[in-house]
């Protein structure tokens, strides 16, 4: 083994780190506790993690049939493609890894000093980037490994001996971090963002040892949904606005994390109930891009409803989606999030009704809305054949509390009616989906929301198809959220 790391090891390491983080993204997402316990730290590196390696293989396609890059090319690539594909708060904590990473390869290939010195990097970066950085996190393990990898090169170690000191040093202080952090040992968990960053620093020592590649496994995982997490690309030529968006971010929600793109653009990341002020204010104030939307898991009593903020009920598929017989599917749990109640069974209808304003809108959402009709032929309501969930979104998105009623619902009208809504079979989500995309585009088109559920195949379609409308459709604000029970593999909406 060389006593650095050049382009092709890098590539390696990535494609292995990736493999790493997806076979235990199941068991990594069990840890997660803090800051929120949504289940999905795992689920989100692996996804970042992706992002990163696609954007590293589109470098290589680009060099011809070598498919050979330099350190910088590579390290670049895989930076960007973090930045901009990262899930979460782990991922943005990952991004930065990569960012600094990047860094160290503008200086040469990375040796045990460079690497040393591009992890004590990675940690002042992750602490930059979160606004309220805690010890016994990833962040307490970053800088662990950091401080390891120094002591190894003052000893003058070799690399690999550098490398597993590294290491050794990382699962030492990701053990630690319940004595760091009360809802850990609570829980009787480590922290989950540290746990997949061992992860990624074992596939590293194990290429640099030499052992065989890891095959990916299959893993199969369920999630509960709850509160809304908001991710987009902030971009402002004047730092002051970026630091009152960081601003608006922390008094409008929690987890928040602002990673760096470049010196007036950086990804946002917040956990809040108030997407719908945030991303307003945030088109207000400077240019937004990669704009994504994901309700995030329940926290209190998963038999407990949100409290309703609008007249409005829509109607949402029931069991039998990827939730199994779980009827508080995403679905119900996003339009709930945004005001409304919702129906999702024959139980629903009666306790909706029984606190529901009136006038109120009925949002059909392409459901069989019979039942309300006859149980409510005495209330005043208004039914509106929104023919999809992205139509039922679309009017939630128009309806203004501050109206005339009659104007409030000619409005919606217009904004369903002239929505153009699709959903594609499964096999052009894994196969087609950004041809299709393009030719949705065709005639036009400001918003495109695309609500998708499914496999890793379907997953890997809808990641193919955000990377080509960021690259072909620039000027699209692109909505794009991950939704449970949602009974189709993708649907999409274009206004």
């Amino acid at each position: 083994m060389d006593e650095h790391l050049d382009g092709p090891l890098i590539e390696q390491w990535a494609r292995r780190a990736t493999t790493g983080l997806q076979n235990q993204q199941a068991d990594i997402n069990s840890l997660n506790v803090f800051p929120i316990p949504d289940s999905d730290t795992g689920t989100n590196m692996a996804l970042t993690m992706g992002s990163a390696v696609r954007a590293m293989d589109e470098v290589l396609e680009a060099a011809g049939e070598d498919r050979s890059a330099s350190l910088v090319e590579v390290t670049n690539a895989l930076a960007k493609g973090a930045v901009l594909g990262a899930r979460g708060n782990s991922g943005l904590v990952l991004s930065q890894v990569l960012r600094a990473l990047a860094e160290s390869a503008t200086r040469g290939p990375i040796d045990g000093d460079a690497l040393a010195t591009m992890l004590a990097h990675a940690s002042d970066f992750a602490r930059e980037a979160i606004s309220t950085p805690v010890e016994g996190t990833v962040i307490s393990v970053l800088a662990a490994a950091a401080e390891g990898a120094r002591a190894a090169v003052e000893e003058s170690l070799s690399f690999s001996e550098i490398v597993r000191q590294c290491l050794d040093s990382a699962e030492v202080a990701l053990e630690q971090t319940p004595q760091h952090l009360d809802v850990l040992a609570q829980a009787g968990v480590v922290d989950a963002g540290g746990k997949g960053f061992v992860v990624m620093m074992q596939a590293l020592a194990d290429l640099v040892e030499g052992a065989p590649e890891l095959e990916r496994e299959v893993q199969a995982h369920a999630v509960v949904q709850q509160e809304v997490e908001v991710m987009f690309a902030f971009e402002s030529d004047d730092p002051g606005v970026l630091e009152e968006m960081r601003g608006i971010l922390e008094d409008q929600g929690n987890s928040v994390v602002v990673g760096p793109i470049s010196a007036t653009q950086v990804m946002m990341h917040v956990h809040t109930r108030h997407a719908g002020p945030i991303i307003e204010k945030a088109f207000a104030l400077g240019r937004v891009s990669g704009l994504r939307i994901e309700v995030l898991p329940l926290v209190e009593d998963a038999t407990a409803s949100p409290a309703a903020t609008l007249p409005i009920i829509a109607l949402c598929p029931g069991p039998g989606g990827s939730d199994g017989d779980d009827a508080r599917g995403g679905v119900r749990e996003l339009f709930e999030q945004l005001g409304a109640q919702t129906v999702s069974s024959e139980a629903d209808i009666d306790r909706v009704l029984a606190s529901a304003h009136e006038p109120t809108l009925v949002l059909l959402n392409g459901q069989d809305a019979s039942l309300v009709r006859e149980r409510a032929s005495d209330r005043h309501l208004e039914f509106i054949e929104t023919f999809s969930i992205v139509g039922g979104l679309a009017a939630v998105a128009v309806f203004d509390a501050t109206a005339d009623w009659e104007d409030t619902v000619d409005d919606i009208i217009t904004a369903v009616s002239t929505q153009r809504t699709v959903h594609p079979e499964y096999q052009v989500v894994c196969a087609s989906l950004p041809a299709f995309m393009d030719e949705l585009l065709g005639d036009g088109g400001e918003l495109m929301t695309l609500l998708w559920d499914g496999d890793e195949a379907v997953e890997a379609g809808v990641s193919r198809a955000i990377d080509h409308i960021k690259t072909h459709h620039e000027g699209l604000e692109l909505q794009v959220i991950h939704t449970p029970g949602l009974g189709l593999p993708v649907e999409i909406g274009v206004e």
